[in-house]
């Protein structure tokens, strides 16, 4: 079904007027969260120095996803109900034990998992990669050609899957169904898959682009001290792209379920 009535210009300056509407004021709430990804990150790092197999490795980047995306889901719940009923909440770890939430939670952990699997696969069938490598060594070392198909077919079914899913969220976040969240979602999205495929991107250029710059410019000011801020401005830079991809989906799915 041909979005006639939606112009991918016009979505892309709702995302970004929402996502810059309900920052000023939840702003605390959002540098809580990149916090919480960084130390999340920081917590299976140091676990992963007693780990010493390629799958316990890939399993746990695996688990680090999923930790990351339980931890950050009141937040995104909260950003979702701000932006679409201006619902302000400053400390979203309130709203975690609700029931609401917790199925929000339940699909983003899902969410994230399908994402993280073909660097999965990569890390535990694809060449080993250590340490002591040398920069060259490690770009010469083998794929299997199997391996590569395995690893770029979950990455496109994994960006298919997102692409067709992405009124998930929202509709969780603001008029959950009753049954069967995953099926309404695709149904909502079905035929539209290049349009929303074609506003993600469109809306995460920006932020990339913009992001790219900023670690650089902080690369060269901080110079060897810039390790220390490259994490919280890396995941500064990701929570960013997540708001501004849902405050797109939240219209989308406004429109889709209208």
């Amino acid at each position: 079904m041909p979005d006639r009535k939606l112009s991918l210009g016009r979505q892309f300056i709702l995302a970004y007027e929402d996502t810059f509407r309900v920052l000023p004021r939840m702003w605390p709430a959002l540098v809580a969260m990149v916090f919480i990804m960084v130390a999340v990150t920081l917590v299976t790092g140091l676990a992963g120095r007693f780990v010493g197999t390629r799958l316990g490795d890939a399993a746990l980047d695996l688990l680090s996803g999923a930790a990351i995306a339980y931890a950050i889901a009141p937040y995104l719940y909260a950003f979702c109900r701000a932006v679409a009923f201006d619902e302000v909440t400053t400390n979203p770890e309130r709203l975690r034990s609700a029931t609401a939430v917790q199925q929000f939670a339940a699909w983003l952990v899902v969410l994230f998992i399908v994402a993280g699997l073909y660097d999965f696969a990569f890390k535990l069938f694809g060449p080993a990669i250590t340490p002591g490598m040398t920069p060259e060594e490690a770009m010469t070392a083998q794929l299997d050609p199997a391996v590569a198909l395995l690893v770029l077919g979950l990455l496109f079914a994994s960006l298919i899957f997102s692409v067709r899913a992405t009124t998930l969220l929202p509709m969780l976040a603001l008029d959950p169904p009753e049954s069967s969240p995953l099926a309404t979602a695709l149904a909502r999205t079905r035929g539209r898959f290049w349009f929303i495929a074609g506003l993600l991107l469109v809306c995460g250029l920006p932020v990339g682009l913009g992001g790219m710059v900023a670690l650089v410019v902080v690369g060269v000011l901080f110079g060897p001290l810039a390790l220390f801020v490259m994490a919280p401005l890396t995941y500064a830079i990701f929570a960013l792209a997540m708001l501004v991809g849902l405050a797109a989906s939240l219209r989308l799915h406004q429109a889709y379920s209208a």
